[in-house]
């Protein structure tokens, strides 16, 4: 049995040069990063994609406005102020830019669609009171969301 030449250029052990093309580092493709949204265009097409993520929503509000905690009612839910955040983000971004009932019952996401797979269920009182009375039910102590300059 003679002994194997290894090749010291390219490890290989039969001597001849490896001719492959090496895998970049990491070996994996890069994908460009999504672009957060930032217009309420850009945000109604996901709310009406049917897959839209209440992260979405909440990225949203924290690329476009200042948050300022306040108390709210919702229906027949009352909430104080700094409870129920993402409540307060999404009903002030409905009510500050016109968005319809049915637009910000899409803005709690997977929220929404868990409350509607679940009709009898007694989880997320604001977007079950949201159903029954619309915003028009909604009140808050004051805006809770103003537009970034």
């Amino acid at each position: 049995m003679t002994p194997v030449k290894w090749c010291t250029a390219c490890r290989t052990p039969s001597g001849k040069p490896n001719t492959r093309k090496k895998p970049m580092p990491n070996n994996r493709r890069r994908l460009p990063k999504e672009k957060p949204m930032t217009d309420l265009k850009t945000l109604r097409a996901s709310l009406n994609s049917g897959e839209h993520a209440f992260a979405d929503t909440l990225a949203f509000v924290a690329a476009g406005y200042d948050y300022q905690p306040q108390a709210f009612t919702n229906g027949n839910v009352e909430n104080a102020a700094g409870q129920n955040e993402g409540s307060c983000k999404t009903l002030g971004l409905a009510l500050l830019e016109g968005l319809s009932d049915q637009e910000a019952l899409l803005a709690f996401g997977e929220h929404y669609r868990s409350v509607v797979a679940t009709p009898e269920g007694s989880d997320h009182g604001n977007i079950r009171a949201l159903i029954e009375h619309g915003l028009a039910g909604v009140k808050f102590a004051a805006q809770p969301l103003t537009r970034k300059s």
